[in-house]
């Protein structure tokens, strides 16, 4: 990631780390769902409600973890690519750093 933040105006280098480190953050997280239960889809984890994989049963709850895990990975994935953007056009990072 060096040689790539070498080319990223300086006053980005930090925010734009952080919010890659975020996704990555969740893109593991995602990675460990699908080595789970074998899917990382919704719908397809609402399917096999009730059954166990690993010691954890698949509850509606779990789901809806899942959908906020989701969620939370997009809004991530959007503020780092919003970052990149403004970064190209050498704009200011002023409202870049939102709640995601």
């Amino acid at each position: 990631m060096k040689s790539f933040m070498e080319n990223i105006p300086e006053q980005y280098q930090a925010a734009l780390r952080d919010a890659i480190e975020a996704v990555t953050e969740t893109r593991i997280l995602l990675d460990q769902v699908v080595a789970r239960f074998g899917t990382k889809e919704p719908e397809a984890l609402r399917a096999k409600m009730g059954q166990t994989f690993e010691g954890i049963t698949v509850t509606e709850a779990a789901v809806g973890e899942l959908e906020a895990l989701i969620a939370l990975h997009e809004d991530k994935r959007a503020l780092c690519q919003n970052l990149m953007d403004a970064a190209a056009k050498g704009l200011p990072m002023d409202g870049l750093m939102g709640e995601a």
